[in-house]
């Protein structure tokens, strides 16, 4: 905060804090109402209606607040123009990431290899074979017809719960 300036009350968004206010107390009032008043029309109950209604509120409320305070956060320029390189947390981070990447990268390589831990190797998994449809092919290209071929039903079931068996 600079030391001639006028604090304000409610940041440097207050926009955002309006809309904030504005969806809680609306969100509020339309859950409590949801929940207490028995509102109909024609006979039919809106309290589902204004208590999600007003969930949904409160949810793009906390949107606003996040908009808000991530726009009232304040930096100083001697953080700003600080070496991030001198941190020992981002350097420890940074090796432990190596170390978690060389692993990763070890087992993987140990299983293609031949997986000494009892896994089977990429080479010797079988691959499983593919099955082409043919029923239609001779009909797209001018043969017989699926009503000339012969069809056959299996078990049909009836409105009724029970089995019926056409051949």
């Amino acid at each position: 905060m600079a030391p001639g300036r006028p604090r304000r009350l409610v940041g440097r968004c207050p926009l955002f804090f309006l809309l904030a206010v504005s969806f809680d107390v609306l969100g509020f009032c339309l859950i409590l109402s949801g929940i207490f008043a028995e509102l109909q029309l024609n006979g039919r109950s809106f309290g589902e209606f204004l208590i999600y209604g007003g969930g949904i509120l409160l949810f793009f409320s906390l949107l606003w607040w996040l908009a808000w305070y991530s726009l009232n956060l304040e930096v100083s320029m001697e953080e700003l123009m600080k070496d991030p390189q001198d941190s020992p947390k981002k350097r420890h981070l940074v090796q432990l990431a190596r170390k978690v990447s060389k692993r990763f990268s070890k087992r993987s390589r140990r299983k293609a290899e031949g997986a000494p831990d009892g896994l089977p190797s990429a080479a010797t998994v079988p691959t499983t074979s593919t099955f082409i449809n043919h029923s239609f092919s001779g009909h797209l290209d001018g043969g017989a017809t699926p009503a000339g071929k012969a069809l056959e039903l299996g078990v049909v079931s009836s409105g009724r719960g029970q089995v019926d068996r056409l051949v």
